[in-house]
């Protein structure tokens, strides 16, 4: 606020040169208005009509600074242009710069007590606004840019997001246990896609109630060749995403043996490793990969607790190898199986996700060691890798729904 320490309007002159623009009617009034009343500390109160002026220079705020603003023509409520009883400093003109908005950058007095600011007090300053977007009225307001993913999705065809995940992922190269693609129908357009590990009725009720019009999993509700004769449970399932118009998007292997977004690769990079190769051949495809550690390779220890950073969960293990681990074979899930094919490439080290008995002794009687860290836990990392890529391509929004598994 202005200091009201002068009793005429010589203050308001030198603080508030005129810019040009009012009428000669004006200024008068302003002259008389100032010489009719006498000096009380009082703010104003007014009514307020807009009117564009050109800018000014206001040193009141701390030196001269040009800059731009809508200002409004304030009209006191009270006989004339201003408000009896109140400080002659309180003109039409004055009330019209307190109250006009203000530029981030520009400080702002704050208010204290009797309309003065204490020495040494800092100014209070308007939050900061995009700059692309200058406010030019007295109370508007510019919202911070939204999310992409959450506010600003982008609807897109399920055709096109099933076309470009085929395409990705190949999977008329396998011989699979299950059907992957488009295992069940829904909304045509998709603006948000929930991706989980299995599909069930905790994982679609999630994605219902975050919205998802596409759930996108590694393990479907189909296996064989497709669907066959529904029983309750799978009942049960299917009217969960009948209700919602959810669809249901699934790929197993594929998924896994992927070079760049599949669950074996991600999980070497995971671990600081390096993939080198595919092996771990299922009906002449790999599945699997090696992997070369960092450096020298990495002690036993080590490269547990790094596994159990990666899958969150702590690994069972069978340490029947070399102290220090530089080559390591992978192959996520249910793979245990390839244990045989892991020693035949010269692993040091075999990390896969469920352990079955005979898993002990094999490693044993090879001298390597035997990681099982999780079905579940080992093949999060492909399918939310497909969520955040469907995101970056289509500004559809994604969302990873952890449905946790011990086993």
């Amino acid at each position: 606020m202005l200091p009201c320490s002068e009793p005429s309007g010589e203050l308001l002159a030198r603080a508030l040169p005129g810019d040009g623009t009012e009428s000669e009617r004006d200024r008068k009034m302003d002259r008389k208005a100032l010489s009719a009343v006498p000096l009380r500390p009082r703010v104003l109160r007014v009514s307020t009509k807009r009117r564009e002026y050109s800018p000014a220079r206001l040193s009141v705020f701390g030196g001269f600074r040009p800059y731009s603003l809508a200002f409004a023509e304030h009209e006191p409520i009270g006989a004339p242009r201003f408000e009896l009883g109140t400080s002659p400093t309180r003109t039409v003109r004055a009330t019209r710069l307190r109250h006009a908005p203000t530029p981030s950058h520009y400080p702002t007095p704050a208010p204290t007590g009797a309309g003065t600011r204490r020495p040494g007090q800092r100014a209070h300053r308007a939050p900061a606004r995009p700059a692309e977007q200058p406010s030019t009225t007295r109370h508007a307001r510019t919202p911070w840019p939204p999310r992409l993913s959450s506010l600003q999705a982008m609807p897109t065809p399920l055709a096109e997001i099933t076309a470009q995940l085929d395409a990705l992922l190949e999977p008329g190269r396998f011989r699979d246990y299950c059907p992957n693609g488009l295992q069940v129908p829904g909304a045509e357009q998709v603006t948000t896609v929930a991706t989980g590990v299995s599909a069930n009725v905790a994982l679609f009720e999630q994605a219902r109630d975050a919205g998802a019009e596409l759930v996108v999993a590694h393990h479907g509700l189909f296996w064989g060749s497709g669907p066959g004769p529904i029983d309750a449970a799978l009942a049960r399932r299917l009217r969960v995403l009948f209700a919602a118009d959810i669809s249901l998007l699934a790929y197993h292997l594929p998924l896994d043996a992927h070079p760049g977004v599949g669950n074996n690769a991600l999980l070497a990079a995971a671990l600081g490793a390096r993939r080198t190769a595919p092996f771990a051949e299922h009906a002449g495809e790999p599945i699997g990969c090696l992997a070369e550690l960092p450096g020298e390779g990495l002690a036993i220890g080590e490269l547990l607790a790094r596994t159990q950073t990666a899958t969150r969960r702590d690994p069972l293990a069978f340490e029947f190898g070399p102290p220090i681990v530089r080559r390591l074979g992978i192959v996520t899930g249910a793979g245990t199986d390839y244990l045989p094919a892991a020693i035949a490439a010269g692993v040091d080290a075999f990390l896969t996700g469920e352990p079955a008995e005979r898993a002990m002794a094999q490693a044993r009687e090879a001298g390597v060691h035997f990681i099982a860290a999780g079905h579940y836990a080992t093949e999060t990392f492909g399918v939310r890798r497909l969520g955040e890529l469907l995101a970056e391509s289509f500004g559809v929004r994604h969302v990873f729904l952890d449905v946790p598994n011990p086993v």
